[in-house]
């Protein structure tokens, strides 16, 4: 098949999922090009690409591995094994949230840590006994060798400091 019958036949579909929102803007900006599609916000942030006067819902979503499937992959690999050790250690008997999310601005990050600052100033019982793991998976830009920090990344650095001279660490 065609690109423009691949993009087509997703088009068929109610609603287009991707494992990150780059990709769904990749989609998207293809079925303009290629398609001369057009792509809206309703409300709610919901994401709706028209074409052939139909709407298709074009979404984001991360994928989720089966619970005991993780649990063998994790505990039958010593490296894994290793830094969670290291990790409990750093963090005693915290409970922690952990989270791992790509360098880009649509991927909730600033909203989550706003949101666990929140829950901090709220839940005064929980200061000093949670703690906020986020890993973040930079972009590599081919046109980009100087491994600069992001602009995202910089404001989430900055509020994590803010959050933790705020509550301690």
């Amino acid at each position: 098949p065609t690109r423009e019958e691949i993009l087509q036949s997703m088009l068929s579909c109610k609603v287009v999922t991707f494992q990150i929102f780059e990709y769904a803007r990749h989609f998207l900006s293809c079925c303009q090009l290629l398609l001369n599609a057009t792509y809206y916000f309703q409300g709610a942030g919901v994401l709706c690409i028209e074409h052939d006067s139909e709407a298709v819902v074009v979404r984001a979503d991360h994928f989720v591995i089966p619970y005991l499937d993780f649990v063998d992959r994790c505990t039958n690999n010593e490296k894994i094994t290793r830094q969670a050790k290291a990790i409990r250690q750093e963090f005693g008997d915290k409970m922690l949230f952990a989270s791992i999310d790509g360098d880009e601005p649509f991927s909730g990050m600033i909203l989550k840590l706003r949101a666990f600052q929140k829950f901090l100033s709220m839940c005064h019982q929980h200061v000093h006994r949670v703690a906020l793991l986020q890993q973040v998976l930079q972009r590599r830009l081919p046109q980009d060798n100087t491994n600069k920090e992001s602009e995202l990344l910089a404001e989430l650095k900055r509020m994590a400091d803010d959050v933790n001279k705020e509550f301690g660490q």
